[in-house]
């Protein structure tokens, strides 16, 4: 008699539960989308300034089958230069090859829509889909990723090795840290935040070795030194897989050299926060809570995440991602340890029910991007909206003298539009050094003269921003005459 009742009660749950994950995916594909749609409404991944020469250096390396090592495309061509970002570089080119500038918003959605999903999962750990669902959300509203830029893909890969790490220290599965080297392998292509990630990985060793270091009885000496060989053997592969790349160890100086360049005080995206914006707030609301539920359930390795991550985001708005990642991270471990003993492994359900709604909204995009397509004139249209494209096309046509004096706004998107015209700067701030930086900054806030500035001196015909300060410095120099202007741009050529 029981167990008749048992299988009637289990055919009765059972419509319930797949009920139950239906809700879930379409949840989940709802905000998938939004997230992903979420700032491509406007086409704002053509109107950003970094993505131009990250797709004007991939097709320089598909067309050469190297990676650059000077300043190409700039009038400093013995500048030594890293690009760090070589990975990225090359799927941008590869994917501008096939689908031209309608891969760029595209790109953007796919980004965003990965993100949100492994955030999701790295939240499931506490193994409550609603509030899992409900931090990812937060977490959402508080990224910035306006363009395909690789700080998204490394966000991805930070949330992923969160995760992994975590999982592997509620169950304890060496075969977790198997997988920390390869994803190391892509993440050193892409940004040079993987520097983020080894100190995290270091972390998480140092806390781990010395946690099995003191709980002594608790474990035999076959365990220790097992659990000791997986952190080195992970630590080790990760750092020798950050320099299986074409740059080998100068991708580690590229690294360590753009984070300390004093020219990124001059750099709207990489200012502190300045807590303006709703977005800010809410990174701080989740901070406080991640801290809360500290204070309620101690967690050495998560008190040492928070307080590493928070100065790192706060002093650069750019890497916000870093704390908002670790508090999820950290908010739904101490909920899973609150909640449950024992296992605590996410459940396999939510990382199907992310891949199959994440998989289905791809589809979608995927699908209306044939409607990005029809028009590649249209989608021109729009850049010309925000970069001189007519004022570029009259250098072009009309032959005028080399060199060129830019904006430091334009110079990226030159690079690629305009690349007969090797540019006086451009945003690869890394490439230039401070001296140059700081003077072509210094000019273009009006703090020294223009003639101070090399590039300037040099120069024979000069793009710049119309009713901007340094067009006014252009027009008072008597030995220059204005050829084009329009609602965007001026240019100006020596008559001297």
């Amino acid at each position: 008699m029981s167990r008749v009742t048992k299988s009637a009660r289990g055919q009765q749950e059972q419509p319930h539960g797949a009920a139950a994950r239906t809700a879930h995916i379409a949840m989940l594909a709802a905000f998938f989308l939004v997230a992903g749609v979420l700032g491509e409404l406007h086409l704002q991944s053509l109107t950003q300034t970094d993505v131009w020469w990250h797709l004007r250096t991939g097709l320089w390396v598909l067309q050469n089958h190297s990676v650059p090592h000077a300043g190409v495309f700039s009038q400093y061509p013995s500048l030594p230069w890293v690009d760090s970002n070589w990975g990225f570089d090359l799927m941008l080119a590869d994917g501008f090859r096939w689908l031209g500038l309608a891969f760029f918003p595209l790109l953007a959605i796919a980004i965003r829509v990965l993100l949100a999903g492994a955030v999701f999962v790295l939240a499931s750990g506490m193994r409550r889909f609603w509030t899992a669902l409900l931090l990812a959300i937060c977490a959402q509203l508080t990224f910035a990723f306006q363009q395909p830029q690789p700080a998204g893909c490394a966000a991805c890969l930070f949330a992923i090795l969160l995760a992994v790490l975590f999982q592997y220290r509620r169950s304890g599965n060496a075969r977790l840290l198997l997988a920390v080297p390869l994803l190391f392998v892509l993440w050193a292509s892409l940004d040079v935040t993987f520097v983020y990630g080894i100190c995290v990985l270091l972390l998480f060793a140092a806390v781990g070795l010395v946690q099995e270091r003191f709980r002594g009885g608790e474990q035999d000496g076959a365990s220790r030194r097992g659990a000791s060989t997986s952190w080195l053997a992970a630590c080790c592969g990760s750092i020798v897989a950050c320099m299986a790349s074409p740059y080998h160890y100068h991708a580690w100086g590229a690294a360590l050299h753009s984070m300390a360049s004093g020219a990124y005080g001059y750099v709207g995206e990489l200012h502190a926060i300045r807590f303006r914006q709703v977005q800010d707030y809410l990174l701080l609301l989740l901070v406080m809570c991640a801290f809360y539920l500290l204070g309620r359930r101690r967690s050495f390795i998560s008190v040492a995440l928070l307080a590493a991550a928070l100065p790192v985001s706060l002093a650069i708005q750019r890497d916000r991602w870093v704390v908002v990642i670790v508090s999820v991270a950290v908010i739904a471990d101490a909920l899973a340890n609150g909640r449950a003993k024992g296992n605590l492994n996410a459940p396999p359900g939510r990382m199907r029910e992310a891949l199959w709604a994440a998989a289905g909204v791809l589809a979608v995009l995927v699908g209306s991007g044939a409607y990005l397509l029809r028009d590649q004139d249209a989608l021109l249209s729009r850049v010309a909206g925000q970069f001189p494209v007519r004022a570029a096309d009259c250098l072009r046509s009309n032959h005028l003298p080399a060199p060129l004096f830019n904006e430091y706004q334009w110079g990226s998107f030159l690079t690629w539009y305009l690349p007969e015209f090797p540019v006086s700067i451009d945003s690869r701030v890394d490439l230039y050094g401070d001296e140059t930086n700081l003077t072509y900054l210094a000019v273009m806030n009006g703090y020294i003269s223009p003639d101070s500035d090399p590039s300037f001196a040099r120069a024979r015909t000069f793009l710049v921003r119309h009713g901007s300060s340094l067009e006014q410095a252009v027009l008072n120099q008597p030995w220059l005459r204005v050829v084009y202007r329009d609602e965007i741009a001026t240019v100006a050529v020596r008559t001297e």
